[in-house]
């Protein structure tokens, strides 16, 4: 699994946490992205994402009974040199810190980019390399 601050070769090396890293809105978030660094062409690759947010439903009240304001993840979409390969809409019955697990299949090498969009600016996109070989 890759994390924020993660090299290149790193995608397929276990982690147990991420780090705050870059995004678009100026807010920062965790994630843990497993990709493989190197796929055969034509190759069935496993992909998974998970990102720490709170998906606050604006539903439930806090200590002093007002209700909490809304604050979830509304859109998902994975990207393989720029084609999106999987897509998801969010809604506010999706657990915090969401995990996706989906497939694509390795045709050439370029980038796989994932970006979380929600409530609030939210704007996160990590983006990692992958290598094709013929094989």
């Amino acid at each position: 699994m890759a994390d924020d601050t993660s090299s290149p070769a790193a995608a397929t090396s276990p982690t147990t946490n991420g780090t705050a890293g870059p995004s678009t809105a100026g807010t920062a978030a965790r994630t843990l992205i497993k990709a493989p660094a190197k796929a055969r062409r034509g190759e069935v690759m496993q992909l998974s994402a998970l990102i720490g947010h709170v998906m606050e439903t604006g539903f439930r009240p806090d200590g002093q009974g007002r209700t909490v304001p809304r604050n979830i993840l509304r859109r998902f979409v994975c990207r393989y040199n720029g084609v999106d390969v999987f897509s998801a809409e969010l809604n506010p019955a999706i657990s915090a810190n969401p995990y996706l697990a989906f497939s694509t299949v390795a045709v050439e090498t370029g980038t796989l980019s994932f970006q979380w969009i929600g409530d609030k600016g939210f704007d996160h996109t990590r983006t990692l390399p992958i290598e094709v070989v013929d094989g």
